[in-house]
């Protein structure tokens, strides 16, 4: 039995849950441990939930064409439709193929009788339904948490998958800085992070990558993300990048800033964000909550007169993220999580200033969570900033 399975199998026996479903999703990944097929890629997966997923985007309430059954004893079943029986074929456990619209019925066999039923987030309302079908009185549980919970603390094989990732993210910056010359317009930049992948026989970006200009004292810098995608770079300019790639079934995510021409402003707030960054990275170890990063990164970058130009992320004061199969894993480097953080996570740590009319500036770090401290696994001169 997957040594993943049988994890989630007594944690799920702690709850009295009989049986948990994931539709396609980084928890079916993870539990089938398999990285062959592009989850991430189809349209019927996504992100975690918030209410625009909810109402309008797809996988909630898109129908599934896989669904992986893990019963609370015994061996799991992957039900798949016959369009994707051939990518999951070598995948060692059984399988149960039927037409799409026939799941519901297939699944129907094995949950009829079961008490109580927990449910991943990837196609939510489907999986519902379909146990609604089977039994209304089945009582339907949150399934995605064992995911997170499980997937929060990386093993070895994922730790060196990341820091692979790390490192190709690190050097295609390398190529992208030499790229930023004036004329250059921020679609071409995008395009040109997007084409290292495919150069290098990458899987992907693991989100559309961003180059985002901010032209100083101009009309429209006072406005963030204004900068037209077809406009070309000029001096006074700061770029920003956040973007990542995808490599055997996991992510990067990662920013750094550059100023095109002198700005002396610009500089020292650069490197306040950088000098109050690795004041963060000395902070963080085994133990530390998860919601002091906010108020480390402030407070550092006060002391150079910063601290008002940090930029907060939503009303939690966001300043990160786990990071593994999906982009942003739970729980966040935000001020109302009190998780402690422990060895073998990986973070990514995103802070960002955003002074209007000037620039708009981040660093964002892939950290990995050590036994005595942490660890950047993302390693780009922090003291580039100013272009040739």
């Amino acid at each position: 039995m997957n040594e993943r399975i049988s994890k989630l199998q007594a944690l799920m026996a702690a709850d009295n849950v009989d049986a948990a479903l994931y539709a396609t999703s980084g928890n079916m990944q993870y539990f089938l441990g398999n990285y062959s097929y592009p989850w991430q890629r189809t349209t019927d997966t996504g992100g975690g939930k918030n209410a625009a997923d909810w109402h309008i985007n797809g996988h909630f309430l898109n129908k599934p064409d896989r669904i992986l059954y893990i019963p609370v004893e015994g061996d799991p079943l992957l039900f798949c439709s016959y369009e994707r029986l051939e990518e999951m074929r070598h995948i060692p456990i059984s399988k149960v193929p039927c037409y799409i619209p026939m799941m519901g019925s297939f699944l129907n066999r094995v949950i009829r009788g079961k008490k109580r039923i927990a449910c991943g987030e990837s196609c939510y309302n489907a999986l519902i339904s379909m146990v609604r079908s089977a039994d209304n009185t089945i009582v339907t549980v949150d399934g995605e948490h064992y995911g997170e919970q499980l997937r929060m603390i990386k093993d070895p094989g994922e730790i060196a998958k990341l820091r692979r990732l790390a490192e190709f993210t690190d050097m295609s910056m390398g190529i992208v800085a030499k790229a930023l010359q004036p004329g250059i317009t921020p679609r071409q930049v995008e395009e040109l992070i997007a084409a290292i992948a495919l150069s290098k026989g990458i899987q992907g970006v693991s989100f559309g990558p961003a180059a985002i200009f901010v032209r100083s004292g101009t009309p429209g810098s006072e406005i963030l993300f204004s900068y037209d995608k077809d406009d070309p770079l000029t001096e006074g300019t700061s770029i920003t990048f956040d973007y990542g790639y995808l490599i055997d079934g996991y992510v990067s995510d990662y920013g750094r800033s550059f100023y095109c021409g002198h700005n002396q402003q610009a500089q020292d707030a650069y490197a306040a964000l950088m000098e109050a960054q690795l004041h963060l990275l000395e902070v963080l170890k085994p133990g530390v909550p998860m919601n002091v990063s906010f108020g480390i990164l402030h407070d550092k970058l006060e002391t150079h007169g910063w601290g008002k130009f940090l930029r907060r992320a939503g009303d939690f004061e966001i300043m990160g993220h786990q990071i593994g199969i999906d982009v942003h894993e739970r729980p966040w480097l935000r001020s109302d999580e009190e998780t402690e953080l422990q060895p073998g996570m990986v973070l990514c740590i995103e802070p960002k200033i955003w002074w209007p009319g000037l620039c708009y500036l981040r660093c964002e770090d892939m950290v990995l969570i050590t036994e005595t401290g942490c660890e950047s696994l993302t390693k780009f001169d922090r003291n580039f900033f100013q272009l040739p």
